[in-house]
């Protein structure tokens, strides 16, 4: 394969991405270079916040705070063209559509994937250049590949390589072509990174990924993660009306088979997801594991629009907006959304982002512009083409809400990457307090780089530190206020149909809210 094409290269924050082919990083004009930032310096400090003492008055973070607090940007203010979001792990609970290869993944497409999920611009099968200095040559044998490295312990694991190959050749109980080898030793290289969201993804992979980034495809309707310590596979939440919903399948039913394959031989949530999609009328046989029992479900597999934003008003001041995905698409639902919650007198608002898997770096930055003045957003520190970079993202003048409304984000060990994105900068802009439990801990971008066959490599290329300074990778958010999980009894019930008395992170994030303008003086009608 002639080294110098190009191909096509896609960046996520978590697990969707937009469609971003051909797209140049070279000459990309709005991600500008910003000045280096230090590493992170402690857990979840931010900006002094603007109220009262508790929750909302944060400890001054050892970053600066306030629009170009670390110099100036070149470009002005850098758009996520750029950056993506997080995308899916490949084993991880890293939430995806059933159907639909999630993809964290800020992280976490043409948004970074924080997933994600987040994000590099462009194409680019690399520049060709070879990393390989001339030296000793090791022959692969019956492959008619040779390795050049001058390297001596390179030159050792070079011939380790040939002899696994001749070993494999004359003793695999099946004979192995030439092609099947260098396909499985390059998927073997993808796989084994130390990142856990750097993976192979096969053509079909792709093709679903790229389905699920609009919001509707052919499945389910629901959404699956996989626990990173015990493997299993569960279902976090179901789309309303659809297939899964009406076969009755509720939030913790754990996903035990799929068509009789045991769901423990998927390599990771991707390959179950493919297995669940399928084409619109088809149907699907899943066993799931509820309260210790087994139960055989048959699903009708049907065209599945997700639903981005649910609001109402939870009394006469306090709104509520849950969002379930940064997908592409989200920024129209959301204005709308935000418009009618402050027409019906929203003062203060609850985001809900329990289970919200992230989505597009490029979505969260857009929904950030709503809800704050010009601030500084996030830093990436990432590589490309071979070489270091520091960027900077700001928000722009598009602010819709007053400046004194603040907000209680409702958080989860489901909320990832861009949903971590979100809840960190408007937290460290001392906007928002955090309520529930630790989010999923996803600070890295990954991108979608797409081969000449139609399969991919997801690709870990950068971190992304928030205002404060602090990188979240690993880690997650820790809630400034800790709220029991959701009662197994209303599990069934989708999240914005929970009363107060039946979710106490809703109720506490409510008293939040209503202590914060007590506490504030109140309003100030002339």
């Amino acid at each position: 394969m002639d080294q110098n094409q190009n191909w096509q290269h896609r960046s996520f924050l978590d697990d969707r991405e937009q469609n971003n082919q051909g797209h140049n990083p070279e000459s990309d004009q709005n991600t500008g270079e910003g000045p280096e930032r230090p590493e992170s310096q402690g857990p979840n400090q931010g900006p002094q916040g603007s109220g009262p003492q508790g929750p909302w008055n944060r400890q001054q973070g050892p970053g600066p705070s306030g629009p170009n607090a670390y110099g100036p940007n070149p470009y002005g203010r850098p758009m996520p063209g750029n950056l993506y979001r997080p995308r899916k792990t490949k084993t991880a609970i890293f939430p995806v559509l059933l159907s639909i290869l999630l993809t964290f993944v800020i992280t976490a497409g043409s948004v970074w994937a924080l997933s994600s999920q987040g994000i590099l611009p462009g194409t680019g099968r690399g520049s060709g250049n070879s990393s390989m200095e001339p030296g000793q040559v090791t022959d692969t044998g019956s492959l008619g590949l040779s390795i050049h490295t001058a390297d001596p312990e390179a030159k050792i694991q070079a011939e380790k390589l040939a002899q696994m190959i001749e070993t494999l050749q004359n003793n695999y109980y099946k004979v192995l072509s030439p092609s099947e080898i260098i396909e499985a030793m390059g998927i073997g290289l993808a796989n084994s990174m130390d990142s856990k969201y750097t993976y192979y993804l096969s053509k079909e992979d792709v093709q679903a990924f790229m389905e699920s980034l609009e919001g509707n495809y052919s499945g389910i309707g629901a959404t699956v993660s996989q626990d990173q310590e015990t493997k299993l596979y569960s279902i976090v939440s179901v789309v309303d009306k659809g297939p899964a919903e009406k076969a009755g399948l509720q939030a913790g039913d754990v996903i035990f088979a799929i068509d009789g394959q045991a769901a423990e031989q998927f390599a990771n949530v991707q390959e179950l997801a493919n297995r669940v999609r399928g084409e619109m009328g088809s149907k699907v046989r899943m066993t799931i594991i509820r309260d210790g029992k087994q139960i055989d479900v048959t699903l009708t597999r049907a065209k599945v629009e997700v639903e981005f934003i649910h609001t109402r008003m939870l009394n006469d001041s306090v709104g509520y907006m849950q969002i379930t995905e940064f997908s592409n698409n989200l920024i129209e639902p959301f204005k709308k959304g935000l418009d009618e919650l402050l027409k019906a007198g929203a003062k203060d608002i609850v985001f809900d982002l329990r289970n919200n898997p992230g989505g597009s770096a490029e979505s969260v930055v857009k929904v950030l512009d709503q809800l704050l003045p010009e601030e500084l957003l996030v830093t990436i520190k990432g590589r490309e083409n071979g070489k270091p970079y520091t960027r900077t993202w700001e928000s722009g003048p598009d602010r819709m809400v007053p400046d004194d409304m603040r907000y209680a984000i409702l958080v989860n060990g489901n909320s990832a990457s861009a949903s971590e994105l979100f809840s960190g900068v408007l937290r460290d802009h001392g906007k928002a307090v955090l309520v529930g439990e630790k989010t999923y801990g996803k600070g890295s971008g990954t991108s979608l780089y797409t081969m000449d066959d139609g399969s991919g490599i997801n690709v870990t290329i950068f971190n992304y530190y928030l205002p404060s300074g602090e990188l979240i990778e690993g880690k997650g958010l820790l809630p400034d206020i800790p709220a029991e999980a959701i009662d197994p009894r209303h599990q069934a019930t989708p999240l914005y149909k929970l009363e107060p008395k039946d979710d106490d992170a809703l109720t506490k994030a409510i008293k939040s809210l209503e202590s914060y303008r007590q506490d504030a003086g109140g309003d100030h009608n002339l």
